[in-house]
């Protein structure tokens, strides 16, 4: 019986033992007390300043809020010429004509028809013709827009049909003619107009019948001018030129 007795006792020990055993493992963190603090994070450094050992007036020469110094917007012209000489039948020319120039030369030249406002004979009634030239097999350099007001009564439908054309030709291109060569056609005042570095000029013939041309040509370069079009130094006057 003893034997039994103590068999006994090591069993509710044991039992005992494991029963508190898993209340240890299975109680929640709140039963353990107040939760400890977590470790201190230690604040970021203050970046480093790239110019803190610079001269002062070179940081100011550095940060100034001045504007950048103005530069026009320059307008090129790439294209497929060939193309762009077909095309010219959707603005109402009339079979144009696309030649390139023999080598060495890189160059081609495009000529329409002439158009007339009404059926007649070429040296009785007003008309216009377009012919158009580039330097390079990819770039055009000039249009030339030929007006022929031989006829009073009809002088007036032909500077409409010069007038729509410059409109298709330049929205062909990616932007608008200039107003003020718009109105130039139409009350045929000589001049020349510069825009975004091309030039439109409205020029009439020599001698007594009223023939004109508008000469636009697209610029090739920038231009001169020196370094200070893109750099802007507070310690630098404009330059006159």
């Amino acid at each position: 019986m003893p034997s039994a007795r103590l068999i006994s006792a090591i069993l509710a020990a044991a039992l005992l033992a494991s029963g508190v055993a898993a209340v240890v493992v299975l109680r929640p963190p709140w039963a353990f007390g107040p939760a400890l603090a977590p470790n201190p994070v230690a604040a970021p450094k203050p970046p480093v300043d790239p110019l803190a050992r610079l001269p002062r007036d070179l940081v100011a020469l550095l940060v100034h809020d001045a504007p950048d110094a103005p530069v026009p917007f320059i307008r090129f012209t790439q294209m497929q010429p060939e193309s762009f000489c077909k095309d010219l039948t959707a603005t109402g020319l009339k079979s144009p004509q696309f030649q390139r120039h023999q080598p060495p030369m890189r160059g081609w030249n495009c000529v329409t028809d002439l158009i007339k406002p009404i059926d007649g004979d070429d040296a009785k009634v007003s008309s216009l013709f377009v012919s158009m030239r580039g330097l390079e097999s990819d770039r055009l350099d000039n249009i030339r827009v030929k007006l022929n007001l031989i006829d009073p009564p009809t002088v007036e439908p032909a500077k409409t049909v010069a007038r729509d054309l410059l409109f298709q030709i330049c929205r062909s291109l990616g932007w608008e003619p200039p107003a003020a060569m718009l109105d130039a056609l139409e009350t045929l005042k000589e001049g020349r107009i510069y825009e975004r570095g091309v030039s439109f000029d409205l020029r009439k013939e020599f001698g007594d019948v009223p023939r004109y041309n508008l000469i636009i040509i697209f610029p090739r370069t920038l231009g001169t001018g020196g370094e200070d079009r893109f750099v802007t130094d507070i310690r630098r006057q404009p330059v006159s030129r």
